[in-house]
């Protein structure tokens, strides 16, 4: 079992922000910093150099593994592993994924049992419908995919107009 890089810190309001007990040099993580809140001990693994910063947030049902990073407002109830990067207020819905080398930020909502990965990024207003995906090398610049946006694309769908 790998060393415990953090301890759980409740606060008065029972909600537990975590303080790393070990360096992560990787994301500039010194022991004694406090990072984001979990609502349950290990939903941020101890393994790999993962950390949560910032007010983000893993949930209940949220796992966050391997070098990933979650920081800003984000919230995950989902799974972010591999070397990905949540950001903004961003939300990983339940059983959505984001890994591999996936950036995710601005206020983005990825939605149930929907993937982001590869080196895909997703920015701005972004919606990713259910039981879709963005992969490979594809950039979506706010707006929203229903089905896959895989390979090398640049995507800006827009929003309808507001009623």
């Amino acid at each position: 079992m790998a060393v415990k890089k953090y301890r759980v810190l409740t606060d008065v309001y029972n909600r537990g922000r975590i303080q790393a007990l070990i360096d992560i040099p990787r994301y500039e993580v010194k022991r004694g910093d406090v990072g984001g809140v979990v609502a349950v001990d290990g939903g941020l693994s101890h393994e790999g150099d993962c950390w949560l910063a910032g007010n983000a947030k893993i949930e209940e049902s949220g796992h966050v593994h391997g070098n990933a990073y979650v920081a800003e407002d984000a919230v995950v109830w989902g799974e972010v592993y591999g070397n990905a990067v949540v950001g903004g207020d961003s939300e990983i819905a339940y059983e959505a994924k984001v890994y591999d080398n996936a950036m995710v930020g601005g206020s983005t909502f990825i939605n149930y049992k929907s993937e982001v990965f590869g080196n895909a990024q997703v920015y701005g207003r972004s919606s990713i419908l259910p039981h879709s995906q963005v992969g490979g090398y594809a950039i979506l610049l706010g707006g929203y995919v229903k089905g896959s946006l895989l390979g090398c694309e640049i995507y800006y769908c827009g929003w309808p107009e507001d009623p």
